[in-house]
């Protein structure tokens, strides 16, 4: 039966049939990638100071979900009719193979529903909820929407009113941008998609639909004009993606430890824009999918101290979804051979050739208190991993004629000299001269060539 369909179908389905993928014989192959990707995953965030409550016994209770397929959930429009079908809430036990499947949760802070098995499971157990979804699936008109629970936390804290104007920075696939224009009226407020890859944004376009209060623009996220300035802003950075390999397991061969120190500055960044377009008194969500303190607390402790005192974090609680604060401790990391290698700022200093990638933002300072911000491990809800922080602006930090990035005399700490020169480059290559008037804040420059 396996062998009509798509190769590729083989190979989720070995990755997808218990808690232990190296227990099945069908998951031989795609197991011991599983496998040997989480015992570097697991060595990894070890050595970065990760802590468990419960110490080991939750450790393992970790590993064993990051090696479970991430069981299907979706969301429920607030002011749409549809019900999901009421045997989701009831106990299932498979004539096939006697597992027993435990009932639905419901998270009424977002609509949401997970169910407690994967989409090829749910297939065979609820084959009603499989017609119903694909009945009720759509864009702007659609009842359900499939999306994973961690994902509906970033628009769910931001408070999100009828009203308000928001702005995504960084909107494909659009799950998102969808349930944020879910609350938005139409005919009072609007929702702004960003997206650089216009590939992506013709998609993003199609999964939304026609829409009064939506609109999409093309541009590199950390350099989007400061002519308008918006209530809320989504900004879910381009990450490592370490919180996904549940539903990607075949993620786990290419897993590069790196790429979140590498992506460290770009995140910065793009941050730094979301919160220069947010209104005094507007709100941003800085979110990644995933579990890297590179990518998330060093982020949020480099924006609080680029904006201080005009920016503060808000304390934010989501019932009876099982969260984390954020760290405000943490060791930076580099894997090597199989062991890793902890290194301090003192000794990153005589290693000319790592000063590229390590910058002192990617230590904490201790400046801030950084446990408002949430941290979802898979074990605490059956899901991804994810991380989100809301940021208050409470006063302007720069003047309305600020340039695109900040200048050469106040660079923020932690974004290179090397990455500032480049997007300086950039602006120049704009192909539209009253857009780059416009980032450039009417500074005259000569025409592009």
């Amino acid at each position: 039966m396996i062998s009509r369909k798509h190769p590729r179908s083989k190979h989720r389905r070995k990755g997808r049939r218990s808690v232990e993928p190296t227990a099945e014989p069908v998951a031989k192959r795609f197991g011991e990638i599983v496998t040997e990707g989480v015992q570097r995953w697991e060595a990894f965030y070890r050595a970065c100071g990760l802590e468990m409550d419960n110490g080991d016994g939750e450790w393992e209770d970790l590993i064993n979900h990051l090696r479970a397929p991430l069981p299907i959930s979706f969301r429920v429009r607030k002011d749409s009719q549809c019900e999901p079908p009421k045997s989701i809430f009831e106990e299932v036990t498979l004539a096939r193979n006697g597992r027993w499947i435990p009932p639905a949760r419901q998270f009424k802070w977002c609509s949401g529903y997970q169910l407690g098995c994967d989409p090829r499971t749910a297939k065979e157990a609820y084959p009603e909820l499989d017609a119903w979804l694909k009945q009720n699936h759509g864009g702007i008109g659609g009842g359900a929407r499939r999306q994973e629970v961690a994902s509906m936390v970033p628009v769910s804290v931001l408070g999100i009113e009828p009203a308000h104007e928001v702005l995504d920075m960084c909107a494909a696939p659009g799950s998102k941008t969808l349930q944020a224009l879910d609350v938005i009226e139409q005919g009072r407020g609007m929702v702004v998609a960003n997206e650089l890859s216009t590939r992506r944004a013709h998609i993003l376009c199609g999964r939304v639909g026609e829409s009064e209060g939506f609109m999409v623009i093309n541009h590199k996220a950390q350099l989007i004009p400061k002519k308008h300035k918006f209530d809320r802003v989504i900004c879910d950075v381009p990450c490592s993606g370490d919180g996904t390999f549940r539903k990607y397991p075949v993620k786990w061969k290419h897993w590069d430890p790196s790429l979140g120190r590498r992506l460290h500055h770009t995140q910065i960044q793009i941050a730094l824009r979301a919160f220069a377009l947010l209104k005094v008194g507007g709100r941003m969500s800085y979110s990644t999918c995933s579990v890297n303190p590179l990518e998330n607390e060093a982020v949020v402790q480099a924006i609080l101290k680029a904006v201080s005192p005009h920016g503060r974090l808000v304390h934010v609680k989501l019932p009876g979804f099982r969260t984390y604060p954020g760290l405000n401790h943490w060791e930076v990391v580099e894997e090597r051979e199989d062991s890793p290698e902890i290194f301090h700022c003192e000794a990153i200093s005589q290693r000319d050739s790592k000063k590229e990638w390590y910058r002192p933002s990617m230590w904490p300072s201790g400046s801030f208190d950084l446990s408002p911000c949430l941290r979802v491990y898979p074990h605490l809800n059956n899901t991804g991993g994810f991380f989100t922080a809301v940021i208050e602006k409470t006063g302007e930090p720069w003047d309305d004629q600020s340039t695109a990035e900040p200048a050469e005399n106040d660079r923020t700490e932690g974004i290179s000299r090397r990455v500032t020169v480049k997007v300086r480059k950039s602006l120049s290559k704009l192909a539209d001269k009253r857009l780059y008037n416009i980032i450039r804040a009417g500074k005259k420059r000569s025409s592009p060539q």
